[in-house]
């Protein structure tokens, strides 16, 4: 079932145009808020680095940590601002295109709290593919060479 989202786009593929712009839109500055910009100002490392062991709740546990976590130069577990406030920037910024009914705090709030949501699924998925990749590709490490 297709529902209209925003009553100020029109039907059909017109409308299908506007929301995909925006969507891509989206992605991008979230992207490049929480992987380049607040990182560059914080001097937060973001990349995600497996656990690699132990059992799978306390592995899910460490990943999802992750989105608000991280580990300092020092081996420290600090707050990362990189991803929590470069979220929040960029469902503030995104706001400011969609229409005007829909800039509300909630809703950026709810952006806010999507985009870290699927931040966090998508650090679960980085720490499990390697035991997927192996177990149904049967993936091993190259020989040395």
């Amino acid at each position: 079932m297709v529902t209209r989202a925003y009553l100020e786009f029109s039907d059909g593929v017109e409308a299908y145009g506007q929301y995909l712009w925006r969507a891509a839109v989206d992605q991008t500055i979230e992207n490049y808020m929480v992987g380049f910009v607040v990182p560059v100002i914080t001097r937060q490392d973001t990349r995600y680095y497996t656990l690699g062991h132990g059992s799978f709740f306390m592995r899910t546990g460490y990943a999802m940590s992750r989105a608000v976590i991280t580990r300092s130069d020092h081996a420290k577990e600090e707050f990362i601002v990189s991803e929590v406030f470069g979220a929040g920037a960029s469902a503030a910024i995104y706001s400011a295109y969609y229409p005007a009914s829909s800039r509300t705090f909630g809703n950026v709030g709810t952006a806010w709290a999507i985009d870290i949501g699927i931040d966090s699924a998508s650090m679960v998925a980085k720490e499990f593919w390697p035991d997927i990749n192996r177990r149904l590709f049967h993936a091993h490490n190259a020989p040395k060479q």
